[in-house]
């Protein structure tokens, strides 16, 4: 509708910037159809004649009745035209794409084209090329297709060459892509196992250490049950030895007591000793180790685990771990 096209798909208006220009292809091939419906009809006069046409030359775009386009095959100025019923070439609608046809020329319609204008890049008929053309670069079509063709033919071995490398490159590339993916997998796959080496490695460490920790927590307590057992029995010495003095001093005859003051003393100072030291041990707390040789052995059981060389000897380069 004027100058806006409907989207058979999706039946969208689009305004067009420009006219658009019409392929002679298709403008030909609308033209032989409407031709055959107008010879089905009965009203497609021959171009020589009043009679019903019914073939059409594909080289100069004229339609004929059987006799006109058996003189026009005949004839020695047409004999390498080619002539088909309208039915054939719609049958076969390609066949127009490989005939040359004589385009009539739009300023002088009854000449055809003949030359081509570099210069003005335009198609021209003898007359144009005389008259308005005679400054610029024209060639004969012919010609002209042979050189397009000879340019084609010197370009198309560096094409093809450039085509095949930049196909090898691609192929390489795409290549190269999977490889990454793969060892992006395998290395993924391997850290995680590294991960889960090292984590399984820790608990049965950490599960190790702390088994040690209760049996020396176990150790401990009952040491401490030795010395507390030590103890209770030191204070009941003490407390019968001072009873046994007061009861002494207190009911004892002087000259009873002073027969015996040297055992007296001799066992106040006995009790007065700290014999703790003789009879039992100090619990200590439990040898963990120092920090530093914890790290060196958890880096040892990841050398030994992973088979890594480059691992640091301090994996805890913040600080030290307690």
């Amino acid at each position: 509708v004027g100058n806006q096209i409907v989207c058979l798909i999706c039946n969208k208006r689009t305004t067009l910037k420009s006219e658009l220009k019409t392929h002679s292809y298709i403008l030909l091939l609308a033209d032989i159809d409407n031709c055959y419906k107008r010879q089905v009809a009965g009203n497609l006069k021959c171009f020589g004649c009043e009679a019903l046409a019914s073939q059409r030359c594909l080289s100069c775009n004229e339609n004929y009745c059987q006799q006109h386009s058996d003189f026009h095959v005949r004839s020695k100025a047409t004999s390498h035209h080619k002539v088909l019923s309208f039915q054939q070439i719609l049958k076969a609608p390609l066949l127009i794409s490989t005939i040359r046809r004589e385009e009539p020329c739009q300023a002088h319609p009854s000449k055809h084209l003949e030359f081509f204008c570099y210069s003005c890049r335009v198609s021209l008929c003898t007359l144009c090329a005389l008259s308005d053309h005679k400054s610029c670069s024209v060639e004969e079509l012919t010609a002209a297709i042979s050189t397009l063709k000879k340019k084609y033919d010197n370009i198309k071995p560096a094409y093809t060459r450039r085509s095949y490398n930049i196909s090898k490159l691609q192929s390489k590339l795409l290549n190269s892509l999977s490889q990454i993916e793969s060892d992006g997998k395998s290395a993924i796959a391997s850290v995680l196992d590294v991960t889960d080496k090292v984590t399984r490695q820790l608990r049965q460490k950490e599960s190790t250490v702390n088994h040690q920790i209760e049996n020396h927590r176990k150790d401990c307590q009952a040491d401490v049950r030795v010395l507390q057992s030590i103890v209770e029995e030191k204070i009941s010495n003490i407390e019968s030895g001072l009873e046994f003095v007061e009861n002494v001093f207190d009911h004892w005859d002087p000259f009873e007591v002073l027969t015996i003051q040297h055992e007296i003393i001799d066992r106040l100072r006995e009790l007065a000793e700290d014999e703790g030291a003789q009879h039992g041990r100090k619990p200590e707390p439990y040898p963990i180790g120092d920090g530093e040789d914890e790290r060196k052995a958890i880096v040892h059981a990841i050398r030994q685990l992973c088979n890594l060389d480059n691992v640091s000897d301090d994996p805890f380069p913040c600080g030290n771990v307690g």
